[in-house]
């Protein structure tokens, strides 16, 4: 009973936990083989090879992202070593700034010309200024993502003595981190404050104005237009020049100089908006709304120039970096895996406690999970043996994020579980061809097993169509490829692998 509920127990905080996927997966697919094993009547048999081999899996795995780009350098590219995430740190802070320069500089052409575009044309570039706007926060968070990541490379700089390109790597993008965090009247709402702007630019605006009302909104935006321009384009070249790389050559910028022209740019902007004329009392409503778009995109443009004044100060340049502690960190993860910080404290399992779908999320696998743990703990007989975990821990791998999980979900899973088991054992039969033993036979082995492997695995990332499906058949196929041997075929082996295929089935349908 003991093992029943640790099992229970274990299943509910993983499928309840906000930990990735794959922790989940895995998790519990080794807990559920190692609770059949303990619950085995013949005993449990430790396999100190399984550990060692996952030990070294893991390990080999890490090394791999140390591995540069060698086929591109057989034709003389440069080595890059493009899974350490520090090396490419560095570049964040320019995309974005790039990317708000193209924001502001699209958002002014585009009002300026706005009176003259046709309805189509306007609608266009409106939803293309939105998806650039979009695209901000992405960066952003991929920036504070692959700045936590390079916490763990710390060690690798050390050994290799490059400890200085690793720190000031760290502090120049914790300057941008700091800067474009989610505060009240930060660089979100000023940019969600340009999006409503120009989504708020219909055609209707200025078909429908009255009498010389079209060329009073024509001389308002030319009183500031050059300003506005000026500003933005002070400012985005400020905020470009301080996200460049450090260490490359650019130390002598004058940030101290770039600060006083923006202030300047914003006092002349500041001034050609006082000189626009207030709004006659019989304005009509489109009128009105342009000159509300003209002031709300004026003021955005002033608190851009602000902010960025303010957030890249003086008191920034030196920003110390903290890097983050182990202790402290895996503290962290195990907080924000099994709850949320709330106003109120600390709030276990509160995205289980508070939203339906996650509820029915862990509901719905946790019942077709244990399902199959006791059918593969108490059915014995047909394509069943008894203690077996096959079917509760293939179904772990497969978890589904909504009822029904699709049909046609499920039959690509039926269809990448039987050709991962099935393909192994014609692959097999053709290396026997090579004979039992000798090196030939071990070449052709080891070499149907890489074209196997290579061969799904360029599907699961050039496909969208049948990428699940070919996770699926390299993943199940591999074990069965490395685990056979051509000198220990037999009639119990294809009746094994045959109820295997059962059991795969019978836990999908």
């Amino acid at each position: 009973w003991a093992v029943w509920v640790d099992l229970f127990l274990f299943l509910f905080l993983q499928l309840a936990s906000e930990c990735p996927e794959s922790f989940k997966k895995w998790g519990m697919t080794q807990t559920i083989a190692y609770m059949m094993g303990f619950m085995n009547f013949a005993g449990f048999h430790f396999s100190f090879a399984q550990l060692v081999t996952s030990l070294l899996g893991l390990v080999l795995g890490i090394c791999v992202t140390l591995v540069p780009n060698i086929s591109q350098m057989v034709w003389g590219k440069k080595m890059k070593f493009g899974h350490i995430t520090t090396l490419q740190l560095r570049y964040y802070p320019m995309e974005l700034a790039e990317r708000i320069a193209n924001v502001l500089t699209h958002s002014i052409n585009f009002l300026d010309k706005s009176a003259e575009l046709d309805r189509h044309t306007r609608t266009s570039m409106r939803f293309a200024l939105e998806s650039e706007i979009d695209e901000i926060d992405p960066v952003i968070q991929t920036m504070q993502a692959a700045y936590n990541a390079s916490t763990w490379e710390r060690l690798l700089f050390h050994l290799t003595c490059r400890y200085e390109r690793w720190k000031d790597d760290r502090k120049h993008v914790r300057r941008f981190i700091e800067a474009f965090k989610d505060n009240v009247g930060g660089f979100d709402d000023l940019f969600y404050m340009v999006k409503k702007v120009m989504l708020s630019d219909d055609h209707s605006n200025y078909s429908n104005l009255i009498h010389d009302e079209r060329r009073s909104v024509d001389r308002e935006r030319d009183l500031v237009k050059r300003q506005v321009f000026d500003l933005s384009r002070v400012t985005c070249d400020h905020l470009c020049k301080i996200a460049r790389p450090p260490n490359q050559g650019f130390d002598d910028y004058d940030e101290d100089a770039a600060l006083e022209e923006i202030e300047g740019c914003a006092a002349a902007l500041r001034s050609a908006y006082a000189l626009v004329p207030a709004l006659p009392q019989d304005a009509s409503k489109p009128r009105e709304r342009l000159r509300n778009q003209l002031s709300c995109y004026v003021f955005a443009v002033l608190c851009f120039a602000r902010q960025v004044c303010d957030t890249f100060g003086k008191e920034t340049r030196d920003i110390k970096d903290k890097p983050s502690e182990f202790r402290k960190d895996l503290k962290n993860y195990f907080l924000e895996s099994f709850g949320d910080q709330t106003e109120d404290g600390y709030k276990f399992l509160w995205k289980f406690r508070t939203e339906a779908d996650t509820k029915y999320f862990v509901i719905r696998n946790m019942v077709s999970i244990f399902s199959c743990f006791v059918m593969g703990n108490f059915l014995q007989g047909n394509v069943f043996t008894g203690f077996n975990a096959t079917c509760a821990s293939t179904l772990a791998l497969l978890i589904s994020h909504f009822p029904g999980s699709a049909f046609e979900l499920n039959l690509t899973r039926l269809l990448g579980l039987t050709l991962g088991k099935v393909l192994p054992i014609i692959i097999m039969a053709l290396v026997s061809i090579c004979g039992n033993n000798g090196t030939l036979a071990l070449v052709v082995h080891l070499s149907m097993i890489w074209a196997y492997e290579s061969f799904f695995a360029f599907i699961y990332y050039t496909s969208t169509d049948w990428g699940s499906m070919a996770c699926l058949v390299a993943g199940f196929g591999c074990s069965a490829l490395i685990g056979t041997r051509t000198t220990t075929w037999s009639s119990s082996l294809f009746q094994t692998q045959y109820m295997e295929i059962g059991q795969v089935t019978a836990c999908i349908i």
